[in-house]
């Protein structure tokens, strides 16, 4: 029998850390983008079906995508752009400041 459920990716946190992470099973892959709805409290309330206050939350779609694809389609004056629009430092200017970190760090690990 053919399992037909499609495979949705869930978001999880590790206890001491704020970066997530999904777990893919062996044949799937990452997805390329991912939709996520915020619920937010707006402080009123409405009454709910039996009377009771129910708080009115305003809702929002938001779409998180692969860096990795963006690198892939755009060109590198758009990617820049990109970055720079989320608080990056442009590509050249983020491989110049890693090179400078990693020799930072192997002149450490020769030291030792």
């Amino acid at each position: 029998m053919k399992d037909d459920k499609k495979w949705v990716p869930e978001i999880v946190y590790q206890e001491d850390s704020t970066v997530p992470f999904i777990e893919v099973p062996e044949k799937e892959e990452m997805p390329e983008k991912i939709y996520m709805f915020e619920y937010k409290k707006t402080g009123e309330y409405e009454p709910g079906p039996d009377g009771e206050d129910v708080p009115i939350c305003d809702m929002d779609i938001h779409i998180y995508f692969q860096y990795k694809k963006a690198k892939e389609v755009l060109d590198k004056e758009t990617l820049d752009k990109v970055r720079v629009a989320f608080g990056l430092e442009t590509l050249d200017k983020a491989i110049e400041e890693g090179r400078k970190i990693s020799a930072k760090v192997s002149e450490k690990a020769d030291l030792k």
